[in-house]
């Protein structure tokens, strides 16, 4: 009889033991996080903001990343003549890290169609926006989709379209 109520008393501790302790049954889906909670966010700073760096002469390029009201990003190539033109892209899930000391937002993207050879983005090819906000200042740079590149090869202007 000892031995039965044991046995119960040990079972149903076992059984209850993720719902008292918080651990979740990996195969159902209400207690686990769902993507959108794993991901990082663009913080609505950066909503209706424009950044934009421009030909300085004959062999350098430009570019320009633009957020509309809602957040939703274009980007822009420019040509050695300070034209802009709008590339086709594939966004790339965001992520964030430290760079010298400040938490950094990167928007990753893949080029699919750009129109213009002298231009900095290349078709094919995966590039990083930096993003940083510390009111009242922007940063906004770019490079290579390259973790290991800490330095970018452009850093855009805020507010200059």
């Amino acid at each position: 009889m000892k031995k039965r109520i044991l046995v119960t008393l040990c079972s149903t501790i076992l059984l209850s033991a993720p719902l008292l302790f918080g651990c979740s049954n990996p195969n159902k889906g209400d207690n686990e996080l769902s993507n959108s909670q794993l991901e990082v966010r663009l913080p609505e700073a950066f909503y209706g903001h424009n950044f934009i760096v421009v030909a300085g002469n004959i062999n350098e390029s430009g570019c320009a990343l633009i957020f509309d009201d809602k957040g939703t990003p274009e980007i822009q190539n420019g040509s050695a003549h300070v034209d802009f033109y709008d590339i086709g892209f594939e966004l790339l899930p965001m992520y964030q890290d430290v760079i010298s000391g400040e938490v950094t937002l990167f928007l990753p993207f893949k080029v699919t169609e750009q129109v213009i050879d002298d231009g900095y983005f290349k078709n094919g090819n995966e590039y990083r926006f930096y993003l940083r906000y510390k009111n009242p200042d922007y940063y906004c740079a770019v490079s290579l989709n390259d973790r290991t590149i800490t330095t970018p090869d452009k850093v855009l202007m805020e507010g200059m379209m």
